[in-house]
């Protein structure tokens, strides 16, 4: 049977709606029929979503916080991922690539989740930089981020925040930056991978 097709016990000469049918089923045709031929008409049809506010503070951190990211390679770096970004129906408001780790915040397209658009944006960028020779040795990122939901008031702060990351690293690491978002959402987190940090030999 092909995707999309209705499976045999659906009454082919009634291909309509469940309350269209259930005007003439107990004459036409078995009742039980009548639920097969709604569930095969809902199975297939998808409902789209017209307006959405899916704002997503997206945090990468590179394989075991190694400082890969060269200041003089960041902006074109940045530039790649936003297209990536660009080109999976979302829009990026801000974003910064620390010599270890990543901010972005982006408005997410219904059309994906989270963790896809995540991994789109980790693998394509991971490939460009290694090709391009943006860094030393091999680059990767850890194979978890975080992705924070930001209501619509916190974008032009979040934005600022993102922004302003070279200055705000002077005083705080990243562990303790990483530590204080888990704070903030502990409620409504529950980590599958914990983040990797290199321990003292």
């Amino acid at each position: 049977m092909k995707e999309g097709e209705c499976s045999g016990l659906c009454h082919p000469k009634y291909p309509l709606p469940l309350h269209h049918l259930i005007l003439s089923s107990y004459n036409l045709i078995d009742s039980s029929l009548v639920i097969v031929q709604y569930l095969c008409f809902i199975k297939h049809k998808t409902m789209t979503v017209d307006y959405n506010n899916l704002y997503v503070h997206y945090v990468f951190n590179t394989s075991y916080k190694d400082k890969l990211i060269e200041e003089k390679h960041r902006v074109r770096i940045e530039k790649y991922i936003t297209g990536i970004i660009n080109n999976n129906k979302s829009k990026l408001y801000a974003i910064y690539a620390n010599a270890e780790h990543l901010h972005m915040l982006i408005s997410k397209s219904p059309q994906i989740t989270e963790e896809a658009l995540a991994t789109i944006i980790g693998d394509s960028s991971a490939e460009f930089i290694n090709k391009n020779n943006l860094c030393r040795g091999v680059f990767s990122w850890q194979q978890s981020c975080g992705a924070f939901s930001v209501s619509k008031g916190d974008i032009k702060r979040v934005c600022n925040y993102i922004l302003n990351q070279a200055e705000h690293h002077k005083t705080k690491s990243f562990e303790d930056e990483y530590a204080d978002f888990i704070r903030y959402y502990q409620d409504t987190i529950k980590p599958k991978i914990k983040p990797q940090f290199p321990t003292d030999q």
